[in-house]
């Protein structure tokens, strides 16, 4: 019987569709942290040059409150790959505010900052780099709606890196829980500040 992960009251199962290999991590993390943390992370991002990393994608994907309008300032270095709202369960019962999912691909790392501004302080932020033939699936995942899911084609990249924090969340103290998960071959330029 798969074991059950459980992030956030949200349960999933450690299993892999038909024909993929285990996971590929080689260190996997969630804690709560200070927001100076994750600023201070997404500087040293911005600061690696993936454009010397051949034949990989560069990803930033999560959960806003704000439009899609409000990226239009990025056009140059974000290419919008979805951005769609999101309803749970209580949106229908209950009237509340759903929030959009977004998977935007950007072509420089430059951008990251600029980017989390513009989508809202209330945010699922994540950042992904992975080599580019894990591309199609991750995007299908993603477009089924599972942004965990999505994930674990990721995963099976050795040189796959995440990074993010959800800035909304209930069982961190500072309501900022970070995660990071990265593959036994990801660069190092990436992985020697966590």
């Amino acid at each position: 019987m798969d074991t059950p992960l459980i992030l956030s009251g949200i349960i999933f199962r450690n299993t892999f569709p038909i024909g993929m290999n285990k996971t590929q991590t080689f260190k996997e993390c969630r804690q709560p942290i200070e927001a100076a943390r994750f600023f201070r992370i997404i500087e040293y991002i911005e600061s690696y040059d993936i454009t010397s990393q051949k034949d990989q994608s560069f990803y930033v994907y999560g959960h806003t409150f704000t439009s899609r309008s409000c990226l239009k300032k990025l056009h140059h270095t974000v290419q919008i790959k979805q951005f769609k709202k999101q309803y749970g369960l209580k949106g229908f019962i209950i009237p509340v505010p759903s929030p959009n999912s977004f998977i935007l691909k950007l072509s420089s790392s430059k951008v990251l900052r600029d980017t989390f501004n513009l989508l809202d302080k209330y945010i699922f932020f994540n950042v992904a780099l992975f080599k580019s033939s894990y591309e199609k699936s991750f995007l299908k995942e993603f477009n089924i709606g599972d942004v965990w899911a999505s994930s674990i084609y990721i995963k099976q990249d050795p040189t796959y890196f995440i990074y993010g924090a959800d800035f909304d969340h209930s069982e961190s103290d500072t309501g900022i829980m970070e995660f990071f998960s990265y593959g036994k071959d990801a660069p190092h330029g990436l992985t020697a500040f966590l």
